[in-house]
């Protein structure tokens, strides 16, 4: 990881996002020799991921669930079959 002052960031900005952007290494911004900011590449988000998912995902990671919880009905649209039915 790179440690640049806030100046010289002010003066090369448009280096430091392409050397990030390409390299894929993280820019930590410093003001005063203190850390300000950290300049990450950007990735593109995943879809998003629906309360069924992430239950089951935490009963193969975690096991049971040990407190009531009941996932609002899902629904399934009618050009697609109910994986769960």
């Amino acid at each position: 990881m790179k440690t640049m002052g806030i100046f010289e960031v002010k003066n090369k900005l448009s280096e430091v996002c392409e050397d990030v952007s390409i390299r894929g290494n993280d820019v930590v911004v410093t003001r005063h020799g203190k850390p300000l900011v950290r300049i990450i590449p950007y990735e593109e988000p995943g879809p998003e991921q629906s309360v069924w998912g992430t239950v089951a995902e935490c009963r193969a990671k975690y096991g049971p669930l040990t407190e009531d919880f009941d996932p609002p009905p899902r629904e399934v649209k009618s050009n697609r079959e109910d994986p769960l039915g």
